[in-house]
């Protein structure tokens, strides 16, 4: 039952546009349609949880939250001295890829929400607050550990930097509109066309995807094998932990989805100015090319089944 829930359409598209990538056919994406396709559905999940959270942040929704933050500001802390130590990473690229991995993945949190729901479990209306909180934490810690903060100006600017992109802007954008109206006002038809547009993303995402493989070569092995054990030990781990806390599954599994997700949307604008320094094949390549595709394929699936199993 739950390969039949990944297995959908937004999900086949992702792999078969992966594949048509790989071909020696020349698939051109133009950034303006992944621009277009993005901010549609960064609105839409914006409006989607503002309708649910107006009036529903009690104080286990703030709780959640809460732990979401910890749960991003620590990562860094813990995958840095891994990815020096093991990997064999510079500190620059080490806290490069710690803020990576201790941020999130919007696309990722949004195909765990929609598998819960084909599911038949229902989303915590704070979810889309849980995922918006997580995207800035690992910023600033991996960069005061980089030794990129510059004090308080430097902070201040990095937080700045992150708040104004554009991805946050859209999704605070649609929350705010969201609180404010009814369901019918805020949504009304954006969202109907929803999972159209899902899955024409997640088809130039494989597009893309296949088109930063060779950046693989760059990282290394090591690098390669970190990007899949660290979602699947963070995911796990969360889920298993979440349900022993007391969360109920869907909430488990989305906060797991986050952990074990990477940014490869805030994050990469964020390093590219706050340590330059960083190369961008080694931060960008892992996130994108190697952990996104097993979270989307697989990694939902067994934190979801880890939650359940925990759940009795």
């Amino acid at each position: 039952m739950d390969i039949a829930l990944i297995a959908n359409p937004p999900i086949v598209a992702f792999g078969l546009s992966v594949a048509a990538g790989l071909s020696k056919l020349r698939v051109n994406v133009p950034a303006a349609a992944f621009a277009v396709a993005s901010g549609y559905l960064l609105i839409a999940i914006g409006l989607k949880g503002g309708v649910s959270l107006a009036g529903s942040m009690t104080a286990s929704a703030w709780t959640a939250v809460a732990v979401a933050v910890a749960i991003s500001a620590i990562t860094p802390i813990i995958i840095l001295p891994i990815l020096e130590k093991w990997i064999g990473l510079d500190r620059k690229n080490a806290a490069a890829v710690a803020a990576h991995y201790g941020s999130i993945s919007i696309v990722t949190f949004t195909v765990a929400t929609a598998f819960l729901e084909r599911a038949g479990f229902e989303v915590p209306p704070y979810a889309v607050a849980m995922a918006a909180s997580m995207e800035l934490p690992a910023i600033l810690v991996a960069f005061a550990m980089a030794g990129s903060a510059k004090g308080v100006k430097g902070l201040i600017s990095t937080t700045a930097e992150v708040i104004t992109g554009r991805a946050s802007v859209l999704l605070l954008m649609g929350l705010g509109i969201g609180m404010l109206f009814s369901e019918s006002e805020a949504i009304g038809t954006l969202t109907s066309p929803f999972n159209i547009v899902l899955t024409g993303f997640l088809a130039l995402m494989g597009i893309k995807v296949a088109g930063r493989i060779g950046d693989l070569r760059v990282v290394g092995s090591r690098l390669v094998a970190f990007a899949i054990l660290a979602p699947l030990i963070f995911g796990s781990g969360t889920a298993a932990l979440g349900v022993i806390a007391g969360l109920d599954v869907a909430t488990a599994t989305v906060l797991a989805t986050l952990a074990a997700s990477a940014s490869y949307i805030a994050a990469p604008a964020a390093v590219s100015k706050g340590i330059p320094d960083a190369s961008p094949a080694v931060y960008m390549a892992p996130p994108l090319v190697v952990t996104f595709p097993f979270n989307v394929l697989v990694g939902i699936l067994i934190y979801h089944r880890i939650a359940v199993a925990m759940a009795g």
